[in-house]
């Protein structure tokens, strides 16, 4: 059940407060400036809310990528992958933290996850050569698997924005002829 609140500022200015309880979900608050779009959220949420959807609380929206990796590296990582691919799972997750920790989680989109991945592409290994399809790849899964736990696990979002991303194509490791010459020798 909606609540709305009509809020009159120091200033004089209106503003209106929205509450949306409904039993056995916790209470979603927000404020507004106009009526009209107090009810509409209003009419949203608890719609949403019947239906079994995810609606973020405030504190939801407010956890920060950096949070989501800190909180993975410490209960997830260690019970996940051994010592020396777990080193290379940090390194990873804490590039994306370089990129995107600030942010809200609420905010980020499969375009900035497809832009941190474009920069990637333009970032140069140990040799002063490109990363590698498969580099980039593993970039994307360590972070596609932190932001999967916080969906499945944590439910402090409701979908992934790197399920969204399209991954590079790897590179042969041998040309084709050196494949069909060991498939006939079989």
């Amino acid at each position: 059940m909606a609540n709305i609140q009509k809020r009159i500022g120091k200033t004089g200015k209106t503003t209106y407060r929205v509450q949306v309880r409904v039993k056995g979900k916790t209470p979603r608050t927000k404020s507004f400036n106009r009526l009209t779009d107090a009810k509409a959220w209003a009419r949203d949420v608890e719609s949403d809310l019947g239906r079994g959807r995810h609606v973020p609380t405030t504190e939801e929206r407010r956890r920060t990528f950096a949070q989501l990796v800190k909180k993975y590296l410490a209960e997830v990582l260690p019970k996940k992958i051994h010592n020396k691919d777990q080193r290379n799972f940090e390194t990873r997750l804490n590039w994306w933290k370089e990129q995107l920790g600030d942010r809200y989680l609420a905010d980020i989109s499969p375009a900035d996850i497809a832009a941190c991945r474009d920069q990637l592409e333009k970032t140069l290994n140990r040799y002063g050569k490109p990363l590698s399809g498969a580099t980039i790849n593993r970039y994307l899964a360590a972070v596609g698997a932190a932001f999967k736990h916080a969906v499945k696990e944590w439910h402090w979002l409701e979908v992934s924005p790197v399920s969204n991303v399209a991954r590079r194509k790897n590179r042969r490791a041998a040309p084709d002829f050196f494949l069909t010459m060991n498939a006939n020798a079989c």
